[in-house]
């Protein structure tokens, strides 16, 4: 793997484990009742979506070498994972139905994992 894929990892488990810290709930902008994040929590989803970015940033430099190593269905279908996934974040982040919240998390990383391990991959 390439060193970049640490530090993208380390972006992303630092980002989720100070979303997951406890904060004092003084929220800088609400989404509904159940959800809002405070600068702790912005911190940490800026960690996030650093990561997030350099992670898509990889696997469409590597997007040729992904169709060659993975199949174009499967390129399709993980990019199909990916935007029902986002549609179910924020369905969830809108309403108060965390499980679509949870459900569209779950898609939306389970596509990212499947797609980034190949895309920072020395020999892709």
């Amino acid at each position: 793997m390439h060193k970049s894929f640490w530090v993208v990892l380390l972006l992303l488990i630092g980002g989720i484990v100070i979303v997951l810290l406890p904060d004092s709930d003084k929220r800088l902008l609400s989404f509904n009742k159940d959800h809002g994040p405070s600068l702790q929590d912005m911190i940490g989803i800026g960690l996030i979506i650093i990561g997030w970015i350099w992670i898509v940033f990889q696997i469409i430099s590597n997007r040729n070498q992904l169709v060659v190593r993975l199949g174009l269905f499967k390129l399709r279908l993980m990019a199909l994972l990916i935007v029902a996934g986002g549609a179910l974040i924020a369905a969830g982040i809108l309403s108060t139905l965390n499980n679509l919240l949870w459900t569209g998390i779950a898609l939306s990383a389970f596509a990212y994992v499947f797609l980034m391990i190949p895309a920072f991959r020395k020999n892709v």
